[in-house]
């Protein structure tokens, strides 16, 4: 257990350590609208191949929207031309609206071309809101921001 925590620790700090690491926030974006999801310090190196076949954390919010809050693991695949992003995300709605219970968890795949960011891809997941479970498919893209946490709704 020890060993796998250490690990754990030497990843992380590969991560956000790595010369020529960018601190800059990672975002993605549906391609049809809502909301930014951010995620903050999620540090890429500019150079991919310091990247590959590595993992971290993806914890933010969503600049705009439903304002609620992302929590996830990004990846990037082994071949490096793929960067993959699992995610779960609650809305900060206020109660007495339609979409109070809203819970969204997804699947994303971003494919890297000749840069790394912006990257094109698309996403697919389930969607619970009102009592009502559902699922979707959504092209979208990933690109570096900076973005201040916001202070969304009260829930």
């Amino acid at each position: 257990m020890l060993n796998m925590r250490r690990k754990t620790w030497m990843l992380i700090l590969a991560l956000v350590c790595a010369p020529g690491a960018s601190k800059a926030d990672l975002s993605f974006l549906y391609d049809g609208g809502g909301g930014t999801h951010v995620g903050k310090d999620f540090t890429l190196t500019d150079d991919i191949a310091r990247n590959v076949n590595r993992c971290a954390p993806f914890k933010g919010f969503e600049d705009g929207g439903l304002n609620g809050a992302t929590t996830g693991t990004g990846c990037i695949a082994e071949n490096g031309g793929t960067f993959i992003l699992h995610y779960s995300y609650h809305s900060a709605s206020p109660p007495s609206s339609s979409s109070d219970t809203y819970f969204e968890s997804g699947f994303c795949r971003f494919q890297f071309h000749a840069t790394p960011l912006p990257a094109p891809g698309g996403c697919r997941g389930t969607v619970v809101t009102g009592g009502r479970i559902s699922s979707f498919r959504q092209g979208a893209s990933i690109f570096k921001c900076d973005r201040n946490v916001t202070d969304g709704l009260a829930p």
